[in-house]
């Protein structure tokens, strides 16, 4: 399989995978700011709660491989300096994606426990998780900003997939640092996954486009 197909096919791989996993968290798309009732659903059923994780934790891995695949592609162009640099956020918010899940994890299976006894180390996994994810999904808003930039200058796709991309990166950013457990953050995530599966999809048919040409 050529190389950009195949990092195209992660990128829509890994947005259908997050959201899969996210709508099998026990709590789903409900508000995350009611620690109460957030870890209250995460006790009920912990094994849910792992597989959610675990599958949200495939999705952040083939997103980064996804990415990577894209960068490369660009690496000698006129952007490379930019992609070379967002590059470095998104593995760092994709490594506290990871932390983040394992701590979510955490919190289920200590909420879980009988007549609330692990309730005060849930609080602090939960806290301990909210605090990483915010820093996570800032910087992978600031590799996606990049990523736009990049686009722009280089024009290896569509002027529009790159302003959207540096427009839905500044939203994330803005919208994360502001309140991650917000339904504004969710909306920003949600916008970040649909540009990711745009960007899968153009890519690969792109591929397949320059394939027939040859």
């Amino acid at each position: 399989m050529n190389g950009n197909r195949f990092s195209g096919s992660l990128l829509v791989l890994s947005s259908i995978a997050i959201l899969i996993g996210a709508a099998l968290n026990p709590h789903g798309f409900g508000d995350w700011s009611d620690t109460r009732a957030l870890l209250g659903s995460l006790g009920e059923n912990p094994g849910l709660t792992s597989v959610s994780a675990l599958i949200t934790t495939l999705g952040s891995i083939l997103f980064a491989a996804g990415f990577f695949g894209i960068r490369d592609s660009m690496f000698n162009g006129s952007s490379t300096r930019y992609m070379t640099l967002a590059g470095f956020f998104v593995i760092i918010g994709a490594a506290g994606f990871l932390i983040e899940s394992g701590l979510v994890v955490g919190a289920g299976g200590a909420a879980a426990a009988p007549e609330g006894r692990g309730m005060a180390t849930a609080i602090t996994l939960i806290t301990g998780a909210e605090g990483i994810g915010t820093l996570s999904i800032c910087a992978v808003s600031i590799g996606f900003a990049l990523t736009g930039i990049s686009i722009l200058i280089q024009r290896n796709y569509h002027i529009v997939i790159g302003g959207l991309t540096a427009i839905i990166g500044i939203f994330a950013l803005y919208a994360a640092s502001d309140d991650y457990y917000s339904n504004l953050t969710q909306y920003a995530i949600i916008a970040w996954l649909a540009m990711s599966l745009i960007i899968g999809v153009v890519t690969i048919l792109q591929t397949n486009k320059n394939t027939v040409s040859k």
